[in-house]
């Protein structure tokens, strides 16, 4: 852990957006946006490539105006009713996926650039070793930032961002460069520093785990849309639809008919005690729910073990299912061999019944059934 001073704190600010849609050509880039971050949280907005994370964050910063809606800080509106506040009238600041640090500046210089514009060459330089010295780089300030390894380029763009003690702060895919330990290390650190610095920070990523680590709030989003927000633990669990159960885990699924209020899985059968529904659904597990026996479970699907993957404290299993060539992905606490036979089966509690038209979680409470 590095040796720093403690970051300033900033003047957090409240972010609302009401209602933001935003339009390249006649595309939706954007569709109906809302979300609210109470000043001094963190957040991801968190979704697959190309789904307008990007954009969004954009449109914060001011630097493209969204086609409707409003865009509010501290219950004051700064886009929207004819209203587009300018980016640097918006005391936002901005972490972008390259770093852009300008190649041709000391680290120093980069991290004093924009104090420059608003007090002494002096008075900057000062606080920008300041800066430094919080992420751990102040011996690095006359170095140029191609000497610089990705995650010390990382801290040094945060502590641009941090100098200027922003209220907002936006950050693009920041640890998307950093491999391995350096990129836990560095999230890490950066959380600690966002804490300290009391700033309110959106923080774009396409990673589930990267989100759920880092986030007070999670905001998923999918074809321009944020179709879920709440808390990592609340989404996981409870997921709203079928793309973020899927999304946050590769969740095992299986279409499945219920008649009778029951209806059979390949982990069984299973009765539905409230709630009366009948149809087509499709039946979601996260792969750490599903339980591999060695011993014939009559009405269980049965498969062999086709790759074992060891990921530090469990194990991961490709099965491959007798019945078809499907393989499902599952967890488990100890090591079985390749060719091994087993049969799949889950405790009710943790199965998800999602509808097959609106893609939506049913809230049921379910019963094993042996048969």
């Amino acid at each position: 852990m590095l040796q720093r001073n403690k970051t300033p704190v900033s003047y957090a600010a409240e972010l609302t957006l009401n209602k933001v849609s935003h339009k390249y050509g006649d595309r939706y880039s954007l569709n109906n946006i809302n979300f609210n971050l109470k000043a001094g949280e963190v957040a991801c907005l968190l979704g697959p490539s190309g789904c307008g994370k990007s954009t969004l964050l954009r449109l914060i910063a001011g630097l493209e105006c969204a086609d409707s809606g409003e865009i509010i800080i501290n219950s004051k509106v700064i886009c929207g009713n004819n209203i587009c506040t300018p980016t640097e009238q918006r005391n936002i600041g901005m972490v972008f996926q390259d770093y852009a640090l300008f190649p041709h500046f000391t680290v120093l210089k980069n991290v004093a650039y924009g104090l420059r514009k608003i007090v002494s060459k002096k008075e900057a330089e000062a606080e920008a070793i300041r800066a430094l010295e919080r992420v751990g780089l102040a011996n690095y300030a006359n170095k140029s930032p191609a000497m610089l390894s990705g995650g010390e380029r990382q801290r040094v763009a945060l502590a641009r961002s941090v100098v200027l003690r922003p209220s907002i702060l936006l950050m693009d895919e920041p640890f998307s460069g950093l491999d391995g330990p350096m990129k836990e290390t560095i999230r890490r650190e950066t959380l600690q520093i966002l804490r300290e610095a009391n700033v309110t920070t959106l923080l774009v990523t396409h990673d589930p785990e990267e989100a759920m680590r880092i986030a007070d709030k999670i905001l998923v989003m999918n074809n321009g849309e944020i179709i879920a927000q709440g808390q990592a633990e609340d989404l996981y669990r409870n997921p709203p639809n079928l793309f973020t159960a899927s999304f946050l885990s590769e969740a095992v699924t299986q279409n499945i008919s219920v008649n009778d209020k029951q209806f059979q899985s390949r982990f069984g059968c299973y009765k539905i005690e409230i709630n009366d529904i009948h149809g087509n659904y499709v039946l979601a597990v996260h792969p750490h729910d599903v339980k591999l026996s060695l011993e014939e479970l009559p009405n269980h699907q049965k498969g062999k073990i086709s790759q074992v993957h060891f990921a530090r404290d469990h194990f991961h299993y490709d099965i491959k299912l007798s019945e078809s060539d499907e393989i499902v992905m599952v967890e488990g606490n100890i090591r079985l061999p390749i060719g091994q036979r087993v049969w799949l089966a889950c405790d009710a509690h943790n199965i998800m019944l999602f509808d097959t038209e609106t893609q939506t979680l049913q809230k049921l409470s379910l019963r094993y059934v042996s048969v």
